[in-house]
Formats: structure tokens, C-alpha cells, sequence
């Protein structure tokens, strides 16, 4: 029998292949960066990219990723005995603004292990994007009392737009984690 829900971090150097000897019947794909092939059991190899998920009724006992473009690849991949599904969402669209309006990019924000202040109070802002830059952690974000129990979660690399002008306080399960920021002020 496999584990209820795991998250796997891999990193292979060129031409590497990797045994990770995980059992489920799901698996996704959660992030890549590099070219990589899976092989399922004794099955035969995939190319996979982020986003893929897979639904094996059967099983699988382990898997096999091989670097395939020559230089080094990591990967998060998600491993469970039921269901996953990956709710991250990409989004490109335009931003319109209206005269008058300027957009600000405050500096970065190095958010740490106690609640700490992403943006101040600010009547003239319309809106905030709040933009997680870290690649493993996750951010979360609230009021000035925030914990990592009681914020709302923002996943690596995703972001949050809020129509607010209120102060927003984030914080980090561990270390540090640089945020960005774009205000649209009236």
C-alpha cells in the first residue's frame, strides 16, 4: 500500500536518470523546469512538462526520471493512493487603467517567520498584486495578526490581486521568502 498524499523535490544533472521509490495510484507533475522523461514501473517512457497529472488504477511501486536535453532539471511532483488536483491557475490578461492611474512597484519584500508588513495602509490604492518569487514555499498573507494556520495561502510562484487599500501583512512557514508587489493607485 502507498502513502496518502506526498510531495516529491528532485534534481538530476545532465543525462541523469532518477529511481524514486514511491508507491500510489496518482501522480502530478507539480513543477519542471529542464526536459524530462517518466517511466512508470517497467512501463515505457513519457516526455512530461508541469501540470501533468496521472491516474494508474493499478498502482505503480516506483518511477524513473531521466533528464533527456543534456543539462541539469529539477522537479515537485505530488504521489497519493487517491486523487490530485493541482488548482493552480495561469493567467496572462491586460491591465487597463484609467487616466490618472499610476502603477508602483515597491521594493521587494523579504517576508520572514513573523507577521510582516507587505503593504501599508493606503486610501489611493485600487488594487494589489502580491506575487510569491519563491519556488518551494508557500506565502501566506492577512492582517497583522496573520499565521501561516489562519493566512490565505499564496503557492509558489502564483499570485493574489485584491481591490483593497488595506494594510496586508504576509508570513513564511520557514526562513525567508521575497515578494513582489505591483500597486494601482488613483
Amino acid at each position: 500500500m502507498g502513502i496518502a498524499y506526498l510531495e516529491y523535490i528532485g534534481t538530476l544533472t545532465a543525462n541523469q536518470i532518477q529511481k524514486v521509490p514511491l508507491a500510489g495510484k496518482s501522480l502530478a507533475i507539480l513543477s519542471l523546469s529542464g526536459s524530462l522523461k517518466l517511466q512508470v514501473d517497467s512501463n515505457e517512457t513519457t516526455n512530461i512538462r508541469a501540470g501533468m497529472t496521472f491516474k494508474l488504477p493499478d498502482g505503480f511501486e516506483e518511477l524513473f526520471f531521466q533528464e533527456t536535453a543534456g543539462a541539469a532539471a529539477s522537479f515537485t511532483i505530488a504521489v497519493s493512493e487517491g486523487d490530485i488536483f493541482d488548482n493552480r491557475l495561469t493567467v496572462s490578461s491586460t491591465l487597463n487603467t484609467k487616466s490618472g492611474d499610476t502603477l508602483n512597484n515597491p521594493a521587494a519584500v523579504s517576508v520572514g517567520t513573523g507577521a510582516t508588513a507587505i503593504v501599508a495602509l493606503d486610501a489611493t490604492r485600487n488594487s494589489v498584486e502580491i506575487f510569491n518569487n519563491d519556488t518551494v514555499k508557500t506565502l501566506y498573507i492577512g492582517g497583522a495578526t496573520v499565521t501561516t494556520a489562519t493566512g490565505r495561502p499564496v503557492l509558489p510562484q502564483t499570485s493574489i490581486a485584491l481591490d483593497s487599500g488595506a494594510a496586508i501583512y504576509g508570513i513564511s512557514p520557514s526562513g525567508t521568502i521575497d515578494t513582489r508587489v505591483l500597486e494601482l493607485k488613483n
